[in-house]
């Protein structure tokens, strides 16, 4: 009895152990416990690896960019993803490209030419290189030696790690080509000898046709992605794009059918997608700051203004020659805030969410809606200012009895802040007659030429050589023209 016993014990334990390893495997070939093993237990990991000669990548040696980098940060780390969700990128290491010998010598070739100095239009060869020259010689010389370079053991950092698990893109194309295409260890020296090369960038142009050379395919691969390349194509003639117009996801569906087999296909398509949000993104970046600028520029002019009205009205001097001046002062910025508030409300979301244009959370938004409502409230004071006010002063001629109605058209001097959805048409002629209104209800007699030159709906536009702000929007474009 007690035989029997210890035999199931043993069988159980056998199978406890088979279960063990079977699921352990299992993490391995998903590319899960391979990354987290080469990690040290160690908090001070990247220390102990560099007592013991070995080399470390880590999250901050591939997301800063050079000091020559002319772009901003993020531009950086968008291209830098952009390369780590590319199943290209990180399945072919330096080993597979040079596996081709034609297009390791093409690869060569293009880099050159990529960090080679650009001609100088209009300049004659001289003898003596300039320092652009110099310096673009340099970064050609040593790409050339980083794509010689041979890698060596190397252990990612445990930020590196964790970034690549809690980004699902990036995350899911590591399980797709680890360990199908290669290694554990090889994806990691793939991602550093890349990165070495991307340091010599410096623009996101060069970026990016840099990441799409190096993921071009070998002709070993090329054979293989050739019937599913064809394939697709036929899929795509015989039910139409519609599946595919999100972008890179259908292709990437593409890859998981047959039984989730993945494999490595021409990523022109992709690349092309990718410079294409690039431009969108910088796009939305200019109009951000240029709406920046306009609505910093227009809140220092009104302040300005307000502040010396009220300092009118405070002395009792609002009827003067300048108090008429400034009134209809501000009344032209009263319509230039009105449509910049209408513009950014126009915009779409995405373009000020997060920004300081954000029309919940941006500060520089809450400012230009407070120095609208200060402007606003300005006039009506100007308007209901006491009847003491409107003595005749530096022969201006002004009087309480003066008739309100007017042979002009009348505006009115008070408007909301317009919501999301209305449009900039909408607003601006609302906030055009709103003023209008202001300039009605004032005794004060304003030159026709202080009307006509400040409120003529040519003219609101047109400050200091300004065009009108509403056909810089990139988005309004295409419904104008529909």
């Amino acid at each position: 009895m007690f035989s029997l016993f210890n035999d199931l014990l043993t069988s159980a334990a056998v199978v406890v152990n088979d279960i063990s390893d079977q699921g352990i495997e299992m993490f391995h070939k998903a590319g899960i416990l391979d990354a987290l093993e080469s990690v040290s237990d160690n908090p001070n990991s990247t220390a102990a690896a560099a007592l013991s000669n070995e080399q470390t990548l880590s999250l901050t040696d591939i997301m800063t960019p050079p000091t020559a980098w002319a772009g901003s940060q993020e531009e950086w780390v968008w291209c830098v993803k952009a390369a780590l969700c590319d199943p290209n990128t990180c399945a072919l290491t330096p080993t597979i490209l040079r596996s081709d010998a034609s297009l390791w010598e093409e690869i060569k070739t293009t880099v050159a030419q990529l960090f080679a100095a650009p001609p100088q239009p209009g300049k004659m060869e001289s003898p003596v290189p300039t320092e652009t020259e110099i310096g673009s010689e340099a970064s050609a010389n040593v790409a050339s030696e980083l794509l010689e370079r041979a890698g060596s053991k190397l252990t990612p950092t445990a930020d590196l790690v964790k970034y690549v698990q809690e980004n699902y893109k990036v995350y899911r194309v590591r399980s797709d080509v680890v360990p199908r295409f290669t290694s554990d260890e090889d994806y990691w020296l793939n991602m550093k000898w890349r990165t070495d090369l991307y340091q010599q960038c410096i623009n996101a142009e060069q970026l990016l046709t840099l990441m799409q050379v190096l993921s071009r395919l070998p002709k070993p691969l090329r054979d293989m992605a050739a019937p599913a390349n064809r394939k697709t194509k036929a899929e795509k003639n015989e039910y139409g794009n519609v599946q595919h117009e999100g972008g890179n996801d259908g292709d990437d569906e593409d890859n998981r059918e047959d039984g989730q087999r993945v494999i490595l296909r021409d990523n022109t398509n992709y690349w092309r997608d990718m410079r294409r949000e690039h431009e969108a993104i910088q796009e939305k970046f200019a109009w951000i700051r240029e709406t920046e600028k306009l609505v910093k520029k227009e809140i220092q002019l009104a302040s300005s203004n307000v502040k010396l009205l009220g300092n009118l009205l405070q002395r009792q001097e609002a009827s003067t020659t300048l108090g008429a001046s400034v009134f209809d002062s501000c009344q032209y910025h009263k319509v230039r805030l009105s449509r910049l508030i209408a513009d950014v409300c126009a915009a779409p979301t995405e373009h000020t969410e997060g920004t300081s244009l954000d029309s919940k959370t941006g500060a520089l938004f809450q400012a230009l809606a407070q120095c609208n409502d200060d402007v606003r409230a300005v006039l009506e004071a100007f308007v209901n200012r006491p009847p003491g006010d409107f003595e005749n002063t530096d022969g201006v001629v002004s009087s309480p009895s003066l008739p309100t109605q007017s042979a002009e058209p009348s505006l009115p001097v008070t408007d909301e802040v317009p919501s999301r959805k209305t449009t900039i048409a909408d607003t601006t002629t609302s906030a055009t007659q709103k003023v209008g209104y202001a300039r009605e209800s004032s005794p004060v007699k304003l030159s026709a030429s202080a009307r006509e030159g400040s409120l003529r709906p040519d003219s609101i536009a047109d400050d200091s050589g300004e065009s009108s702000f509403e056909a810089k929007l990139p988005w309004s474009m295409s419904d104008s023209e529909s």
